[in-house]
């Protein structure tokens, strides 16, 4: 048979093609042999063509292998210019044979398409173009001025690469110092929903000049390979293979930013409407907040929490609008983190939440403002501030504390300053039994209040007697304080007072027990006052 003589013996040895003898039908047990897989003819690292058809009892990877046996064998005796090809009919197929000073191998019409070719001639042509390549590019590697040129091309390359690799470390920190002292200045008075952006805006710039670096070295390296392996003639199929993948994914990304230009530019829009009316609410609220502007409805202090809301709704229905404008956004991949972040954020905000509608109640309820005297649960203090989730007071003792919102909502508070406009509220009871003429002790305490420095003259203190108990009577002081004293010193020093006035007029204070009344007065004699180690008050106001 003609056509398996073309596989089996050398070049020199087939037989004419152009008047092939006539080939006997194959046998009919051929007709229902299980079809073979398709076999690449790869050649010193290059494809060369694909055979996916059975010549008689030869597979595609039979026929791969002898042809590609063939050529290897042959490789000094090939001469580019003398590789052609010619379409014959070969036995009961046609083909494009190719020869090089003789058959070398065929392609029939059942191995068709060939990357791209669709035709015998077409295909013919092809793979004359590659092998003639492949010849040429095979006697490179005799030629020691061609490595020499390509050797020194590549060490060029590779000390370019550790250049470039070394220097992105120094060029990294160099444009991260740049960046964050320009943002830091450019962000004077961030405020968006009363959270400071500047640390997330710093940090995100950070990771995004890592990414930037990380992406600047792995370019480098992937281009340094591709320039590596193209220098030399055996490794150059895999060079172009990476240069095509390189070339083919930035066309892919030129075309996807294409594409995407009008949702880009409709993004760039919601942002500028959106910064504008942010803006626009918030310079509103801000002259609310100065007292620039009167409003009825909203005091100064609420008009804070009111512009960060508003701020914040604004920002969240922007995003809303912007969503289905976002690259990506419509990628199973998108949804999945989107519904991800969803269950994060619904699982782990129940509790911010909680607090954070707890300081809405407080802020526009009104019941605390900064610079307000308050006592919540066991904490007295000075408010500080109104925050999201919590509100800050400082103590006497210039602690500062912080108490949860929903802990401020559940407990009484009681503010000594509110009802007081420019004082503070000062109230303490004192027990003293049935022996004492009530006159006397109110008098007494109104002599100690007056002595107080601090307590204010107008309005003038009052004293009530709130109970009757068994063995004593309750006796209540209320007065009001300069806001210039602290609550807790004004106390202790209107505490001192009554000591010192109920001591002289040798009547006992009994409390909070009063049993019954002992022999001898519970009194400190005035000449035991300053008993040592006790010296006297020079000035009570240094206390």
């Amino acid at each position: 048979m003609c056509c398996l003589v073309l596989w089996t013996h050398e070049a020199g040895a087939q037989t004419q093609i152009d008047t092939p003898p006539p080939i006997a039908s194959a046998p009919p047990t051929q007709a229902v042999l299980p079809e073979a897989p398709p076999a690449s003819l790869v050649v010193w690292n290059r494809t060369l063509a694909v055979f996916r058809a059975t010549l008689g009892s030869a597979t595609p990877a039979l026929r791969a292998e002898a042809a590609s046996a063939r050529i290897e064998s042959a490789f000094d005796r090939l001469d580019p210019a003398g590789i052609t090809y010619s379409v014959a009919q070969l036995g009961n197929a046609r083909g494009v044979v190719i020869f090089g000073g003789g058959a070398l191998f065929a392609i029939l019409e059942a191995d068709l398409p060939q990357d791209g070719a669709d035709s015998l001639e077409t295909a013919g042509a092809q793979v004359v173009s590659r092998l003639q390549l492949l010849l040429r590019e095979h006697r490179e590697e005799t030629q020691w001025r061609v490595i020499l040129r390509n050797s020194i091309a590549a060490l060029l390359a590779t000390i370019a690469f550790v250049a470039i690799w070394l220097a992105g470390r120094r060029a990294y920190q160099w444009l991260l110092a740049r960046l964050t002292r320009h943002a830091a200045t450019w962000m004077k008075e961030p405020d968006i929903a009363g959270i400071d952006p500047r640390p997330f805006v710093i940090s995100a710039l950070e990771w995004l000049i890592w990414v930037v670096e990380l992406g600047v070295r792995v370019a480098a390296g992937y281009i340094w390979l591709t320039f590596v392996l193209s220098r030399f003639a055996y490794s150059r199929p895999w060079g172009r293979t990476l240069g095509e993948f390189f070339i083919d994914t930035l066309t892919r990304m030129a075309a996807a930013v294409v594409d995407e230009i009008p949702n880009l530019v409709t993004l760039g829009i919601i942002l500028f409407v959106t910064r504008g009316v942010a803006a626009a609410a918030g310079g509103w609220f801000r002259a609310v907040e100065r007292g620039d502007l009167q409003v009825s409805w909203l005091d100064p202090v609420a008009a804070i929490a009111a512009r960060r809301l508003m701020v914040l709704a604004i920002w969240l229905f922007a995003i809303t609008v912007a969503y289905p404008y976002i690259p990506g956004a419509s990628t199973d991949a998108f949804k999945g983190v989107s519904v991800f972040v969803g269950l994060v954020v619904s699982l782990g905000s129940a509790g911010v939440v909680g607090q954070m509608m707890g300081g809405l109640f407080v802020t526009f309820n009104r019941a605390l403002r900064p610079g307000d005297v308050v006592r919540v649960g066991n904490v007295t203090g000075i408010v500080k501030e109104l925050g999201i989730v919590s509100v800050t007071v400082v103590t006497r003792a210039h602690e500062e504390v912080t108490i949860p919102n929903a802990v401020v909502v559940a407990d009484a508070i009681t503010n000594f300053s509110r009802l007081s406009a420019g004082s503070i509220a000062v109230s303490t009871s004192v027990t003293i039994g049935y022996g004492t003429p009530w006159r006397q002790v109110r008098a007494m305490l109104l002599v100690a209040a007056a002595r107080t420095d601090g307590i204010l003259r107008e309005p003038a203190p009052a004293v009530f007697e709130t109970e009757l108990s068994d063995f004593s009577v309750t006796y209540h002081l209320v007065a009001q304080g300069s806001t210039a004293v602290i609550r807790p010193v004004l106390l202790s020093r209107l505490h001192e007072q009554i000591l010192d006035v109920f001591n002289e007029h040798g009547v006992q204070i009994m409390a909070p027990h009063f049993e019954a009344q002992p022999e001898k007065l519970a009194i400190v004699e005035r000449s035991q006052w300053f008993a040592n180690p006790a010296t006297p008050v020079v000035n009570d106001n240094d206390r």
